[in-house]
């Protein structure tokens, strides 16, 4: 598949070819990036703005210094100095240039989801052009979910490749969210946070694992 098939020539907000170097070219790895920059982060500004009305300035802090590394990690440079800026200015005990700060951090952010919105409905598409209509079969799903279940009750690496069988057997847009808990929960090595998805996920499918 060719690279601008994956992403689009252009986004808003993003240095597309500096973000597709960071990953060595890997546009399939710097668009799973983006969409999990998507999910994580649109109600940043919003838990900004609630930490600085509680007058919480290291829950703000904080919140700004996560933004501004992952959001340089995948090369969202105007929103990476903005949340840099706000950061710096929540360190001084003067901060009479916060509104002005944050306005600009919220502007930034609200560019980058924009245009992550417009790759995330793409992705929408995909897959609900491709999947939404296909036969689930329940025994399969219900067969992988005891596996992957026991697999991360083990702890063992073994999940992962478990974990993309059940999505490909669950890739219709109702199990998304759940699916983007786990694999970030798998990737992260987090394996009693992924097990607890499983397990709410299995409840909803009415599924029991044993």
């Amino acid at each position: 598949m060719l690279q601008h098939e994956i992403i689009p020539e252009k986004l808003s907000g993003l240095d597309l070819s500096e973000g597709l170097n960071r990953v060595t070219g890997n546009a399939e790895l710097y668009k799973k990036l983006l969409l999990s920059f998507y999910l994580d982060n649109q109600e940043k500004p919003l838990q900004i703005q609630q930490a600085l009305l509680a007058e919480d300035y290291n829950a703000a802090r904080h919140l700004a210094h996560s933004v501004k590394g992952v959001s340089g990690n995948i090369s969202a440079n105007r929103l990476s100095a903005a949340a840099s800026n706000l950061e710096i200015q929540l360190n001084q005990e003067s901060r009479q240039n916060l509104p002005e700060l944050l306005d600009q951090f919220t502007a930034a952010m609200d560019e980058v989801i924009n245009s992550l919105a417009f790759l995330a409905r793409i992705k929408r598409s995909e897959v609900t052009s491709t999947s939404d209509d296909s036969p689930i079969n329940w025994g399969a799903v219900a067969e992988n979910i005891q596996e992957l279940a026991t697999l991360l009750d083990e702890f063992d690496l073994n999940a992962e490749p478990s974990f993309h069988n059940l999505k490909n057997q669950l890739p219709q847009q109702q199990y998304q969210q759940a699916m983007h808990k786990l694999d970030k929960a798998i990737t992260n090595l987090e394996f009693d946070l992924a097990a607890e998805t499983l397990h709410k996920l299995a409840d909803t499918l009415n599924i029991n694992i044993l």
